[in-house]
């Protein structure tokens, strides 16, 4: 499990701006990466601002901003194989267009249109689930599927620190963690489920700690910054 807050322990640089050194350090990673990563994360930043004054001038309808989490989204599916599925949440609603998917049938999603949906096994992207957390069930079972047809490949579900609330999120994580499900569980720590703060849904300060209880490791990073993540 990760939980990516805003001020994580692990990350490539401090919160002055001073570059961390050694292994994992920025300056150990491929440039090529580095500028394939920034790009991602422009794309998603364009996507998120564009659909935002579509939503305000009444052409889409309710719209999640992800705004802020461009970093967490563009490094986690930089990190995994074109094979490995993604799991998303609404918040994760552009992360398709990072495989392909044209961002005109992405934004179809919210006007309802019929024709707007895509084919999860073209992208390698699940359905993005509103209601929270119950995606990640799904994660665990296709997980499990593919290693009984004798596949190595990885399920990352992603989800928010008010999902880690839902008795989908701790089924999910005890049935892959008794079962050894290929499963990476990315939480997005924004301090907030809607209205309510963190401090009001869980009593330890990285939700990380709670993979213990699984028996998986588990791992706070900074969300800002890309390369940690």
């Amino acid at each position: 499990m990760i939980d990516s807050p805003e001020a994580g322990s692990h990350g490539t640089a401090s919160p002055t701006g001073q570059l961390a050194t050694g292994p994992g350090s920025a300056s150990t990673q491929p440039a090529p990466d580095k500028l394939r990563l920034w790009k991602m994360m422009v794309q998603l930043r364009a996507y998120d601002e564009r659909a935002t004054l579509l939503q305000r001038q009444g052409r889409i309808g309710a719209y999640p901003v992800f705004w802020g989490e461009e970093a967490i989204q563009a490094a986690a599916v930089l990190a995994v194989r074109s094979t490995d599925w993604l799991f998303l949440s609404y918040r994760q609603n552009a992360v398709p267009i990072l495989r392909g998917l044209p961002p005109e049938q992405a934004w179809a999603y919210f006007r309802g249109d019929p024709h707007s949906f895509f084919d999860p096994a073209q992208f390698g992207c699940a359905p993005q689930c509103v209601p929270l957390a119950t995606h990640l069930p799904h994660a665990v079972g296709w997980a499990l599927g593919r290693r009984l047809q004798g596949g190595d490949d990885v399920g990352l579900a992603f989800f928010g620190d008010g999902a880690s609330s839902e008795g989908d999120t701790h089924e999910a994580m005890n049935m892959a963690s008794v079962f050894r499900a290929p499963v990476v569980f990315l939480c997005t720590n924004n301090q907030w489920a809607i209205s309510t703060p963190l401090s009001r849904q869980a009593a330890v300060e990285h939700l990380s700690v709670r993979a213990a209880g699984y028996k998986m490791p588990g791992v706070t990073v900074d969300g800002y910054d890309p390369l940690a993540v």
